[in-house]
């Protein structure tokens, strides 16, 4: 699961890599600041 703020082209060169070793990749959408609602932001 991927649920970080890098760019989109490093998001699909980290996707490819998990495929290439059989993984698969789920890309997560942070819907309000973390810091402030931490485990309680939605996704």
């Amino acid at each position: 699961m991927d649920g970080n703020s890098r760019l989109p082209g490093a998001k699909r060169r980290a996707a490819a890599t998990i495929k290439a070793a059989g993984g698969g990749h789920v890309h997560v959408a942070i819907m309000a600041p973390v810091y402030t609602r931490m485990h309680r932001t939605p996704l």
